[in-house]
């Protein structure tokens, strides 16, 4: 320090070039590293999978996920798959929108196709609002088009409800215990009474969420569509995609799977269960229950998050590809031969 504040020893003009040259390097670096790709170089391609799965999910979502800044009407809503044959509509939160790629895939090979209509934070459910959120969150509205569109159309004969029902109806973000933890606040939601939006206390809201969802899948039955209800999704609390790129580095032979109890799944679930195993049976209605296919499966007594080093998540909720494909398998199952 004492040499940059004595004039004798350093002029001004040697300090500006010694800084000059230094924000050059700088700025050279920058550039480089842009035009290299970040120097891809320095991690292993295995590694940059992994992280790249991390932008696996729908390239078009800003396009075809509906959101406060995006209200898509039923009409105008993406489709996938074979578009001149549209039998299907996935509808739900962000949830559905991480299965549509797949799930257009497969209908495609049938020379089929599917509708999205999905809205970032808000459950397939009827007369639902956040009360968290500000009012251009227009999640009652949106299902409510979202319904009349589907009840009077021709030519969408399956319906597929897919939503973090448990989280909606628990409020907290999921926490797996073994330290997965997931980042933001609790949810709020409630119900809209004659066009009021209700702030209940946490148990009157709670019951009448449950009802909320049982009067959902009655009334897409009762229009005389085929029911696609899609339960609760294992949530993995840890940003899977990260967490395994941690994982290779620290270790590249690493090839433990990352898992989380199905016990803590079960219990955190228990109250969605019940409300949807309580709607009954019905010849239009199908249950899948992805717990079966991701947990006490692969790994007894857990739920995988990855498997053979390939993330089953793009985060620590959403499915990437390779999860979806795996949900999208048995959800094709129920279509009939079209």
């Amino acid at each position: 320090e004492r040499p940059f504040r004595s004039r004798r020893q350093t002029s001004r003009n040697t300090i500006f070039a010694f800084s000059l040259t230094g924000t050059a390097a700088f700025l050279l670096l920058g550039l480089a590293g842009y035009f290299n790709n970040g120097f891809e170089g320095r991690v292993s391609q295995e590694i940059r999978a992994l992280l790249n799965a991390k932008d696996g999910k729908n390239p078009q979502r800003t396009n075809c996920l509906s959101s406060e800044k995006r209200f898509i009407k039923p009409e105008a809503s993406c489709t996938f798959g074979d578009n001149r044959n549209v039998i299907a509509a996935v509808t739900g939160d962000s949830t559905g929108h991480a299965l549509i790629d797949q799930l257009g895939e497969k209908l495609k090979a049938k020379n089929s196709g599917v509708s999205e209509m999905t809205y970032s934070g808000c459950p397939s459910t009827l007369g639902v609002y956040r009360f968290d959120l500000k009012d251009d969150h227009r999640c009652a509205e949106y299902n409510a088009n979202v319904f009349h569109y589907l009840r009077d159309s021709s030519t969408h004969q399956y319906v597929i409800l897919a939503s973090r029902w448990t989280l909606y109806l628990e409020q907290d973000r999921y926490d797996n215990t073994e330290g997965g933890a997931e980042e933001g606040g609790p949810v709020f939601l409630d119900v809209v009474d004659r066009d009021i939006k209700i702030e209940n206390p946490n148990p009157i809201r709670r019951k009448r969420v449950q009802a909320q969802y049982i009067k959902t899948v009655k009334e897409y039955v009762n229009a005389n569509k085929k029911v696609i209800l899609l339960y609760p999704i294992p949530e993995a609390g840890w940003d899977v995609p990260r967490y395994l790129a941690r994982l290779r580095m620290g270790n590249p032979g690493n090839t433990e799977d990352l898992t989380t109890s199905h016990q803590a799944f079960i219990a955190r679930n228990k109250a969605t269960y019940d409300v949807l195993d309580s709607i009954g049976e019905h010849a239009n209605l199908v249950r899948i229950k992805p717990e079966t296919i991701l947990c006490n499966s692969f790994v007894k007594g857990r739920c995988v998050a990855q498997l053979n080093g390939v993330p089953l998540y793009s985060d620590d909720n959403h499915l990437s590809s390779a999860g979806a494909r795996l949900i999208v398998e048995e959800i094709i199952r129920h279509f009939d031969n079209n």
